[in-house]
């Protein structure tokens, strides 16, 4: 169903196959591959400090430069990573995927002409202070 990016982060199904091409021969014999389970996925949280004021512009930001792709915290996406789903390994180096362009040969653009380190540590604490309500929740 759908397509664009919305059908990029959104999913119907706990199997994950992006980009799967399947090709069939007459007289083959050969097995479906396995496929990614992402029921396991759990919800990052770390311990986090920001007043209200940080947490809205982290926000702000967020809701500029990243919603669009990553959608809301905690909608488990598809083949783009739900942020609210991000590992700690990962979110560690957040500064380097948005300025250095860590992640640049798996589509994830550089922002450094749009965001600064103290604009990174704003969008870190927002997705930590929006994956704690999540886990609170459960």
């Amino acid at each position: 169903w759908g397509g664009g990016i919305p059908a990029l982060w959104s999913r119907a199904t706990e199997e994950l196959k992006p980009g799967t091409v399947y090709t069939f021969a007459i007289g083959a014999d050969e097995s479906l591959p396995t496929s990614t389970n992402l029921a396991g996925e759990e919800i990052i949280n770390m311990t986090y400090s920001a007043t209200k004021e940080e947490l809205e512009k982290g926000m702000a930001i967020y809701d500029k430069l990243c919603v669009n792709c990553h959608g809301w915290i905690g909608m488990n996406g598809g083949s783009i990573p739900n942020l609210g789903y991000i590992t700690q390994a990962r979110l560690n180096i957040l500064e380097g995927i948005l300025l250095q362009g860590v992640f640049a040969e798996k589509g994830m653009p550089d922002f450094s002409d749009r965001l600064n380190e103290e604009e990174v540590q704003l969008i870190r604490n927002y997705i930590l202070a929006e994956a704690e309500k999540l886990n609170t929740q459960e």
